[in-house]
């Protein structure tokens, strides 16, 4: 008998219920913003085409964040981005999700106040998955 959970027996790292569930909400989130998005009369590619944006830019300011808020406990560069060894944000992801959002908007020329309307659903839907991912994880 391996001592070791099915999820942690893998190659080079374990994967962790945190991110199984976060993959989870990301792919809900996707399902219902698409549909939300044909009643707000939106294409639904523009969901895919921002998702793909918010999902490495939320995952780096959420970093951002969390290195912000204790700057001196880092010895070097390689610890800042080491995310693998824990330490995200929800705050910072927001923050960036928000911003970054909003400027693709401008950019894209889509109205903003509807698609920050589909992504504080998918904001919703993530932090939930995300704290039975801290339950499971301990």
């Amino acid at each position: 008998m391996l001592s070791r959970p099915l999820l942690e027996r893998t190659a080079f790292f374990g994967i962790s219920w945190y991110a199984i569930l976060i993959v989870c909400a990301i792919v809900i989130g996707l399902i219902l913003c698409t549909r939300e998005a044909r009643r707000l009369h939106l294409p639904q590619d523009l969901v895919v085409d921002f998702l793909l944006y918010a999902i490495p830019l939320g995952i780096v300011c959420a970093r951002l964040y969390y290195v912000a808020m204790a700057p001196y406990n880092y010895d070097s560069l390689w610890e800042v981005l080491a995310i693998r060894d824990g330490g995200l944000a929800i705050y910072g992801g927001i923050i960036g999700g928000f911003l970054f959002g909003g400027l693709a908007c401008k950019w894209r020329k889509v109205p903003v106040l509807p698609m920050f309307d589909l992504a504080a659903m998918g904001f919703l839907i993530g932090q939930g998955c995300g704290r039975w991912g801290n339950f499971f994880n301990q």
